[in-house]
């Protein structure tokens, strides 16, 4: 049982209105014990109703930009202006990616075979790029270009990770277990060292993080222009960095626990240091100098909008609750609860790639939101980073705020 504490919900008494394409629908706010200040940014939330439901972060001002009428939606993802929802789409008889506009209320859908799981808008908003299972059996990696209105197959392959380029000209891509290429999309492909055991490269204003293998050596690679390891990692690594590429989180899991530094070097007059393995660490990449967060296994970890803070979540198991903290130099905790069945199945195990796409995190960096299973039911809730209960603010399984 969550830890988290719950006004009961007030009763919803949906007003039906419609736009031009859409029908909406107006509910009211969820009242609480106490409120979050409305701040800069809006949460995108699938509801108890399966629709696509837009709101405060106080729960006020809530829209429903889809009907409840038996259709699928799936994690909608704002693009980088906050004005449209991109979010898997499931009619029955058609599938493919839903382009929601939050100010005219007009839906158009980018088609493919099957439901798109993921969704990743380019960092100008003109395109995005979603993930589905294919006809071949493996995953479709398709962009759809939004002022274009047009949708082309990109690449297949499977397991499929990716990053934008900070230009939105190019794509990272780690595809299968051997594949770490740049893709521009005029189709000019540069491949990278071959990939280490990790899942999705991250693509920041400071270059492009990856793991990669030079002489049976794994290595934590930033590649802008030329390519340098910051560190030897041992074991499987995951790894989230600031959007200036500044700092980087890395969690590996390894039978070593090297802390040292190896004379094994990537360039020969660089001596190469060992990244300690089983524990979160944070990399000043500058200076090569970490810190540790936790010593113990981690979940997931988000950083926030400015890159001061780092959300982790950890402790748990299969059905056992868990708990985020902060970490700022030293970490604040927030109590345990228990996360929501579908965050833990589709989210969780992938957030590396997730950190990248959506984030949990008010622009202001002040709170977070998340979904949380309490009394049986899923809900969504706000926690401020200075503290204070979390606050429910809407039923629902599914939640991202947009960056502002």
């Amino acid at each position: 049982m969550a830890a988290c504490t719950s006004a009961a919900d007030a009763p919803e008494e949906d007003t039906p209105a419609t736009t031009d394409s859409v029908s909406v629908v107006t509910t009211a706010p969820v009242t609480t014990t106490s409120s979050v200040p409305p701040g800069p940014g809006r949460l995108v939330i699938t509801d108890e109703r399966g629709r696509v439901v837009v709101l405060n972060p106080d729960g006020s001002n809530r829209e429903a930009l889809t009907a409840a009428d038996g259709l699928a939606y799936f994690q909608p993802t704002w693009s980088p202006d906050g004005r449209l929802i991109a979010a898997g789409h499931d009619t029955g008889t058609e599938t493919g990616l839903a382009i929601i506009d939050t100010v005219d209320g007009g839906i158009g859908l980018a088609p493919s075979f099957s439901m798109p799981f993921y969704v990743f808008w380019s960092p100008d908003g003109s395109k995005v790029a979603f993930l589905n299972n294919g006809s071949t059996g493996r995953l479709d990696m398709t962009l759809h270009d939004v002022a274009a209105n047009t949708t082309e197959l990109f690449e297949v392959g499977s397991p499929f990770y990716f990053s934008w380029a900070p230009d939105g000209t190019s794509l990272a891509t780690h595809v299968g277990i051997d594949t770490m290429d740049v893709r521009s999309l005029a189709g000019d492909i540069e491949p990278l060292a071959p990939p280490g055991a990790f899942q999705a490269p991250q693509w920041t204003e400071g270059g492009l993080f990856h793991v990669g293998v030079q002489g049976d050596i794994q290595h934590l690679l930033l590649t802008d222009g030329d390519t340098r390891s910051l560190g030897e990692v041992r074991g499987s690594a995951m790894f989230t960095a600031t959007a200036d590429g500044s700092r980087i989180a890395l969690s590996s899991f390894s039978e070593q626990d090297g802390v040292t530094v190896a004379a094994r070097p990537w360039q020969p007059s660089q001596p190469e240091q060992v990244l300690p393995s089983n524990r979160l660490i944070v990399l000043e990449v500058a200076s090569g100098e970490w810190q540790t967060v936790s010593a113990g296994p981690v979940a997931a970890f988000f950083w926030s909008p400015d890159g001061s803070r780092l959300l982790t979540l950890g402790g748990g198991g299969q059905g056992l609750p868990v708990e985020w903290s902060v970490w700022e130099g030293e970490s604040t905790s927030y109590g345990a609860f228990l996360p929501s069945p579908s965050f833990v199945q589709n989210l969780l195990p992938f957030f590396d790639q997730y950190a990248q796409s959506f984030t949990l995190w008010s622009p202001d960096g002040r709170s977070f939101a998340y979904p949380a299973v309490t009394g049986g039911a899923d809900g969504i809730w706000i926690q401020e980073v200075a503290g204070g209960d979390p606050i429910r603010v809407a039923d629902g399984s599914w939640v991202a705020w947009s960056n502002g």
